[in-house]
């Protein structure tokens, strides 16, 4: 499995690879700065795109089964889009 992180700030980035990675070390983590995210990010083929939650859904589409909002006010929430 690929999965992509592109959220704000770079720390919870590298947290969320991080955790990712030790759970599941066959997985492919890859984290990318949402305000620039370039080409790189499109080839690496995410299965998995874990971002900022705007408020505008994520099309699941090209191998992109699953994609995770993170909403962070005075909680930390997020929403959850699952293409089975």
């Amino acid at each position: 499995m690929r999965i992509l992180i592109a959220n704000t700030p770079l720390m919870c980035r590298e947290s969320l690879a991080l955790a990712v990675h030790r759970h599941n070390p066959d997985f492919e983590v890859m984290i990318a700065d949402p305000a620039s995210m370039d080409g790189g990010a499109e080839r690496f083929g995410p299965h998995t795109l874990i971002r900022d939650d705007d408020g505008i859904e994520v099309g699941l589409q090209d191998g992109l089964v699953c994609w995770v909002g993170i909403i962070i006010d005075d909680h930390l929430k997020a929403r959850i889009s699952v293409d089975l």
